[in-house]
């Protein structure tokens, strides 16, 4: 998980909820700039500052994330709170995924590659992600 969102991951479900297990993944703040790994791959197009997290293969994992900027409009910071969004996919066993948070000018986006090691290196290639949103009750 790159830094710059705040993101949730959210494990055995497709959905946001606060009824499964979850955990903060990434929160922008000093503390965040200082990369957290368990050894994955890392490819050379990386961000410099990332979290790495063992997750559970095999079933749903829903990744929450919400962008909150600051913009300057003549003269005055205003803060900008970007709506959350959300994805899912099922991570499969011994792959490594790389999420990825876009600040679009509109809707968030949320992207996920997965990483490919190789003798020529790692390679990353697109992971297709399923738009969801919170779980309805």
């Amino acid at each position: 998980m790159y830094w710059g969102a705040n993101v949730t991951f959210y494990m055995n479900t497709a959905c946001a909820t606060g009824e499964a297990k979850h955990f903060v993944a990434s929160k922008p703040g000093l503390s965040s700039l200082s990369n957290k790994t368990v050894g994955m791959p890392v490819p050379s197009d990386a961000a410099r500052y990332f979290h790495e997290y063992i997750v559970p293969a095999g079933e749903p994992m829903t990744v929450r994330a919400q962008v909150v900027s600051e913009q300057f409009i003549n003269g005055k910071r205003y803060r900008v709170i970007d709506a959350p969004k959300s994805s899912t996919f099922v991570p499969e066993h011994g792959h490594d995924y790389e999420i990825l948070v876009q600040d679009n000018n509109g809707p968030d986006a949320i992207f996920a590659r997965e990483l490919v090691s190789s003798a020529n290196g790692v390679s990353t290639v697109p992971y297709p992600l399923k738009e969801t949103g919170a779980c309805k009750l």
